[in-house]
């Protein structure tokens, strides 16, 4: 996936398909901090198409230090540079 906007709707199906999870906690906190510094221009696009206020924009307001989510992800600092 590259930064660019019109990776947004996958990236919005995603994110809401693992929300729907239940019988594990997906880490989906991880994963916005990740999408923040790795795609920023999806991240902006993604949060800036919520509605202020709702569960998903509140969601994308959390994160965690990004080398914590990628721990997390079972990701190291070499996958931020692809």
């Amino acid at each position: 996936m590259k930064d660019d906007r019109k990776d947004l709707p996958k990236i919005r199906e995603f994110l809401s398909d693992i929300l729907l999870l239940r019988k594990v906690t997906p880490p989906i906190i991880e994963f916005t901090t990740v999408l923040k510094y790795k795609r920023p221009n999806v991240y902006r696009a993604l949060k800036d198409s919520c509605i202020a206020g709702t569960a998903f924009h509140q969601l994308l307001l959390l994160e965690v230090p990004l080398d914590i989510a990628l721990d997390r992800l079972g990701l190291n600092e070499d996958f931020l540079t692809t």
